[in-house]
């Protein structure tokens, strides 16, 4: 089921809806003034499916849906920010989940393909920036594994790896129709943003604990990161542990379904970029989400782990944020978040070489924080939601990243480490100025974003033609805490002059949104085309562009048309549809859009969702960009970094998460050979007639490679990992890599339970991604932090904030990794999936008990302005210093 009825039946503390989330659709001029405010360059943002396609398919095109996102796009272009867009961020057209059973069925790749054409035709004319789908891994792992998110599907070592596969190939759908019918003349860029919980080691010096968390990351990341960005296929440890798992569990074949050799080379470098999002050892500070916990140092060791993996791929860092559940306004906390994982992407970037091309927040405002409603605030903004206008505030964090954003890093003018950048591959677990706080400037051309997804704050839900998605579903069914719903979220439909004002004053360069397929394609075919949904992205690129803000565009963040989950079963459909109808849309919003949308990420976390590839295309003379996948990696810590075992661990991990998804885009078009050997052993044993991991053909692989322009990094956090000293042969996806996966109880907390501040993990993440997939240009296309307050002096934020970005630039500066540009996750509190408005990401607070939404800066809105501002760190700044959160 789609979000909207997933909230609406209860499923979201307190029975929180996204119905007005932060009214952002009326609002959308205020977030711009925030942004503007913040002095962001980029504003990440998704787009939703079902406004856009109200069913899901190109039959019921929504032409006031259209229209917002027009208004939204023009509004930041107009403030000087550039739109980093999120084609699917969750918010599936109901339609599409009830006729297909959503991500389960292979008809998703196509009836994306169709909404993607959608946008691009209408968007990508001032796009630049497309994420596909924002954190497949989330999708399919709690929609179809876990049950806990939309569509509320249980098949947690079966479901997930359909729907996962199929989010793969919808992806390379997405990317190929981009890259053929729209890049050529809207010259842009598209990526998938995955998210990546980087796996820390328990014991550094226990080779099995190195173990771990290599396998921990490729379970992670590699599943999706392995595909797009390696060899079109899964890791090689996520196909062994999870084959020779379904052997000895009797399956006739691996759960983990297998890429034909064609579907390999489809997939295979399909994105222009990584993007991670990066949002649970009890010691580690907390946040306003049980699974948020302050791990800075996990950032940067997430980056050089993609980079060692995937080679020098260009990353943003497309949500990295932390949550309060108090919404305070002077939230320490999140400026502690921001300072040490943006600190850490510092190092990622200037230490380790980690080509990390953006950050993202998460989020510039509160919002409804999908199952969580609105009880956790990831905001740099406070979002009054009792308040019917929905009034935004800026938080303390909101100044803080600001000020990073002014200055384009950490600056000290009196002395600057005696670091070259190298050109070499680092170790992410023998990293230089590893602790160190790291002074400098981002490059001049660094891009600074902020990030939001269609679902999450568009609301607006049945407005304009727009159809149902999986998630206006799963929120309806009161599946989401407090029964919360994104029907109004942030209200950016209404509001997105606000949002793009909001980018303006934090000076973001960029924003990353995502296209909702179904606002798009109402019930996910092109024949649902619905032209006021494309006239609402118009609207918003074009307010963009007229701000002078980048548009970086995600065609797919999570919201498939309920139509198209009900007819084929979603992502976990067994034939080709759902990746047809992908390719569809994706090239809809390519030749609606890719005029000026240059930047484009298919998928945003396929890990979360799970990822399908895109159809062969027309290219549109003249229409040339960039297009890439956004994944989401946590990077995977070894436990002890002297054990060999602990380090293998660390290894498989990060294929498992991050490889399964890049190693076919960025190295082969396949999966990691790890993960390939583990699910398949382990199939065979359980007797299944084949892997469990679905195999791609050799013209999937060889049409799967190569299809990003850059790497779209979502990260957040990190997990400890270690070898298990047995395999497990439970038909299960967090089985399958035979790793141990914890938080460190010494890492900060947040407003998620599983968001451990880590900034370290991020350049650590870099590198790895730059070892693995080459220098490719990374985006971090979300990083943030949620709470649980909505305090307006969010300590915390600026904190992660500031060592998160931090490590972005140790990982460029000192790393050499080409990292590209920076999301903050996210501009606004918003519907934070399962979550609701329980936690909150945002720069901005909004207000959804006000039907106005009213945004407000929180102190981390103005850090990350005067962050943007100075692009960097300086010695004299004034950065807030609390850090016992």
């Amino acid at each position: 089921m789609g979000y909207f009825f997933f909230s609406h039946n209860g499923k979201i503390d307190n029975n929180a809806t996204g119905d007005i989330a932060c009214d952002s659709y009326h609002k959308y001029h205020e977030d711009i003034k925030l942004m503007k405010d913040l002095k962001v360059t980029h504003y990440r943002f998704s787009i939703s499916w079902p406004r856009i396609l109200p069913d899901g398919t190109t039959k019921t095109i929504n032409k006031l849906g259209i229209q917002y996102y027009n208004n939204l796009i023009d509004g930041l272009l107009e403030a000087g920010i550039t739109p980093m867009v999120t084609l699917y961020h969750w918010d599936l057209p109901q339609a599409l989940q009830d006729k297909y059973k959503g991500w389960l069925s292979d008809s998703m790749q196509d009836l994306f393909g169709e909404y993607v054409r959608v946008c691009f035709r209408e968007f990508g004319d001032r796009v630049k920036f497309w994420i596909t789908i924002n954190e497949p891994r989330v999708v399919a792992t709690q929609g179809y594994g876990e049950a806990i998110m939309a569509p509320g599907l249980k098949g947690p070592g079966t479901f997930m790896y359909q729907a996962a596969h199929n989010l793969i190939k919808a992806h390379a759908r997405a990317y190929h129709i981009y890259d053929e019918e729209f890049r050529p003349l809207q010259k842009g860029k598209i990526g998938i943003t995955l998210n990546f919980d980087w796996q820390e080691p328990r014991n550094k010096n226990n080779p099995d604990d190195l173990k771990a968390s290599e396998i921990g990351n490729q379970f992670w990341l590699g599943q999706y990161a392995n595909p797009v960005y390696v060899n079109g296929d899964y890791p090689e440890v996520m196909k062994v542990k999870i084959g020779n798992k379904s052997k000895h569990l009797n399956y006739s074949s691996s759960r983990l379904p297998a890429f034909s050799d064609s579907e390999k080379r489809y997939i295979k470098g399909t994105s222009d970029f990584f993007d991670i999002n990066s949002i649970k050892d009890p010691s580690w500070l907390g946040s306003g989400s049980s699974w948020l916990k302050v791990t800075p140092w996990g950032l940067r060791k997430a980056l050089n782990w993609i980079r060692n993996h995937y080679g020098d791929v260009p990353v943003y860092i497309t949500e990295n944020g932390v949550s309060d559940k108090n919404g305070t306004l002077l939230d320490d906390h999140r400026i502690y978040f921001f300072k040490n994982y943006i600190n850490n992407v510092l190092k990622a970037i200037q230490l380790d070489d980690v080509n990390v091309k953006g950050y993202t927040a998460w989020s510039l405002m509160d919002n409804f924080e999908w199952s969580r409603g609105y009880t956790e605030r990831y905001g740099l903004h406070y979002v009054n939601f009792s308040d019917p206008s929905r009034p935004r505030t800026p938080k303390a964090s909101a100044n803080f990243y600001r000020n990073i954003i002014i200055n384009n890093g950490f600056v000290n003018q009196d002395n600057h480490p005696p670091f070259e950048p190298v050109r070499h591959t680092r170790d992410p677990n023998n990293l230089p100025m590893l602790d160190d706080f790291y002074y400098g400037t981002f490059p001049d051309d660094f891009a600074w974003s902020s990030a939001t997804a269609a679902y999450q704050v568009e609301g607006a839900w049945n407005l304009d033609g727009k159809g149902p998605s999986i998630w206006d579903t799963h929120s309806h069914n009161g599946k989401i805490d407090n029964n919360a719903t994104g029907d109004i979220a942030c209200d950016s439909y209404h509001k997105y002059h606000e949002d793009i004002k909001l980018m303006k004053d934090m000076k973001m360069t960029h924003y990353r949104f995502s296209i909702s397929w179904p606002r798009i394609l109402p019930d996910g075919t092109a024949q649902s085309f619905n032209r006021m949904g494309v006239d609402y992205y118009n609207n918003l690129i074009n307010s963009l562009l007229a701000a002078n803000i980048t548009p970086m565009v995600t065609l797919y963040h999570w919201d498939l048309p309920q139509t198209l989950q009900d007819k084929y079963r979603g992502w976990a459909n067994e034939t080709e549809t759902v990746s047809d109808l992908f390719a569809e849309y994706a090239r809809i919003c390519f030749r609606e859009f890719g005029n000026r949308v240059k930047f484009w990420i298919t998928l945003n976390e396929p890990r979360v969702v799970a990822t399908q590839g895109y159809g062969d295309g027309h290219m549109a003379p003249g229409i040339v960009g960039q297009i890439g996948i956004t994944l989401n990696f946590d990077w995977h810590e070894p436990k002890n970094i002297e054990d060999p075992n602990d380090l293998v661990a660390s290894e498989i991990g990060n294929q498992f998460w991050l490889g399964q998804y890049a190693n076919p885009v960025y190295v082969n078009g396949d999966y990691p050979d790890i993960m390939k050997y583990k699910i398949g052993n382990k199939s065979l044993h359980l007797n299944y007639s084949r892997s469990r991991l679905p195999e791609f053909t050799d013209h999937e692989k060889n049409f799967i490679k190569g299809t990003s322009d850059f790497f779209g990094l979502n990260f957040y956090t990190s997990n400890v990992v270690t070898l298990k000293s047995t395999p497990s042969y439970k038909v299960d996806y967090n089985e399958d890599p035979d790793i141990t996966s914890t938080k460190d109880p010494t890492w900060i907390g947040s407003g998620s339970p599983w968001l451990k501040v880590t900034p370290w993990g991020l350049r650590k993440a870099l590198n790895w991604i730059r070892n693995h997939y080459g220098d490719v240009p990374v985006y971090i296309t979300e990083n943030g932090v949620s709470d649980r307050n909505g305090s307006l002096q969010d300590n915390h934020r600026i904190y992660y904030y500031k060592h998160y970005i931090n490590n972005v630039l140790k990982a460029i500066k000192v790393d050499g990794v080409k990292v590209l540009g920076y999301t903050a996750w996210s501009l606004m509190d918003n519907f934070e999936w399962m979550s609701g408005y329980t936690q909150r990401y945002g720069l901005h607070y909004v207000d959804f008990s006000n039907p106005n939404r009213t945004r407000t800066p929180k102190a981390s809105a103005h850090f990350m302005k005067d962050l943007i501002v100075h692009n960097g760190f300086f010695l004299n700044l004034n950065y807030p210093q609390n850090n016992h959160h």
